[in-house]
């Protein structure tokens, strides 16, 4: 749908706490998402502390040239 639209600033929030209900994600899930986004061309910011740190994301101006 983005493509037929010809939008091109498209945000992404992928939340990677490495919990599920059952314990750690580490048994059934080892991709690395923000490799697999970096490849595709995507601009990766990686929050640390995503209950303190998220609006740094949005609040710091930053050119991202392609």
């Amino acid at each position: 749908m983005a493509g037929h639209w010809g939008l091109d600033n498209l945000i992404l929030i992928y939340d990677n706490n490495r919990v599920t209900v059952d314990g750690s994600i580490d048994n059934c899930f080892t991709d690395d998402v923000s490799a697999k986004l970096k490849a595709m061309h995507w601009h990766v910011i990686e929050i640390m502390d995503g209950s303190n740190d998220v609006g740094v994301a949005f609040v710091s101006p930053r050119i991202i040239p392609y």
